[in-house]
């Protein structure tokens, strides 16, 4: 993840890159290679500062700045976000398709909010913006996911009572039982320091058989089967961020 813009300036070769000619180390290439102009000046500097209402053309073609993406997949098992892997399952197939869809003409470089681990399944945030890939990297951060997890065995009362005690040491906000199943269980976690929910019950002895994450914020699996992924809305992407709308 690369840093998150301050103002209104940035470095050419930093927004050639978000724009999506190719990596940043590439782009500086070009630049040096007189492909790339400023208000049809061309700068060799990779490191010029340049403002986002600029005129940039490369190739004699204008760049414009990268087009934001929010997409929400309900991940399946057994697949991971990237691989270089070619037998391994991953997200970024699945969602092949997005940057035709948005009729972009490249593919921009994308991030996943709070991965999930190959074994597990539910719903993963992925984008290209900054701002919202900053937030949910703060320490401070106070957002909500639910997960449906399934022990290998009940869970006791004692150790249900422990884990509410300690619900504000671990970030813990709330456990539903399912069906009075003690086995399986609703958890709500609160994305702060640690959000591994697989260390939270093997210090006590359990094993999580399964863990599917159900709610991203205010963002939850309706009309999302598994495997099948969505554009987030403006206004969700406003909500996500906590502004008002």
């Amino acid at each position: 993840m690369s840093e998150k813009l301050k103002s209104n300036k940035i470095r050419l070769n930093k927004y050639l890159a978000h724009s999506g000619i190719d990596n940043r180390r590439n782009c500086e290439t070009l630049i040096k290679k007189g492909l790339v102009k400023v208000n049809d000046e061309i700068i060799t500097n990779p490191n010029v500062m340049i403002n986002l209402s600029d005129k940039i053309t490369f190739n004699d073609k204008i760049v414009k700045s990268e087009k934001k993406v929010y997409i929400l997949i309900n991940k399946p098992k057994k697949f991971v976000f990237k691989s270089t892997d070619k037998n391994q399952l991953t997200v970024t197939h699945l969602i092949r398709s997005f940057s035709e869809k948005l009729k972009l003409g490249y593919s921009p470089k994308l991030f996943p909010i709070l991965d999930i681990d190959k074994k597990d399944c539910g719903l993963l945030l992925i984008t290209n913006d900054e701002e919202l890939l900053n937030i949910y990297d703060e320490k401070t951060s106070n957002k909500t996911l639910v997960y449906t997890i399934l022990l290998n065995k009940e869970l006791s009362k004692k150790d249900e009572a422990i884990l509410l005690d300690k619900k504000n040491e671990i970030h813990l906000n709330e456990i539903h039982f399912l069906n009075n199943e003690y086995d399986n269980i609703s958890i709500g976690v609160k994305v702060k320091f640690n959000n591994n929910l697989k260390s939270l019950f093997e210090a006590m002895n359990y094993k999580i058989l399964q863990s599917d994450r159900v709610i991203f914020d205010d963002l939850n699996k309706k009309n999302l089967p598994r495997g099948k992924w969505r554009f987030l809305s403006p206004k969700e992407v406003i909500k996500l961020k906590h502004l008002k709308y």
